[in-house]
C-alpha cells in the first residue's frame, strides 16, 4: 500500500478561494464610497468568507489533536 499526499488538492481547495478572496476585497476598496453597490459586494464577500470557512472546516481533518495553522 502507497500512501501520498495529494498537494495539488490542497492548493485548489484552499489556496485559490483564499487569494481570489483577498483580491476581490481589495477591488472593493475602488469602489465609490456612497453607492449601494459597496455595500452589498461587501456583504457577498462577507458570505463568501463564510462558507469559506465552512467548506475548510469540512476539509480538515476532526480527529486531529491540535487544529493545524493555515
Amino acid at each position: 500500500v502507497v500512501i501520498r499526499r495529494r498537494p495539488l488538492f490542497y492548493v485548489v481547495s484552499l489556496l485559490l478561494p483564499s487569494i481570489f478572496l483577498m483580491v476581490m476585497d481589495i477591488v472593493g476598496f475602488y469602489l465609490p464610497p456612497n453607492s449601494g453597490e459597496r455595500v452589498s459586494f461587501k456583504i457577498t464577500l462577507l458570505l463568501g468568507y463564510s462558507v469559506f470557512l465552512i467548506v475548510v472546516s469540512d476539509t480538515l481533518p476532526a480527529t486531529a489533536i491540535g487544529t493545524p495553522l493555515i
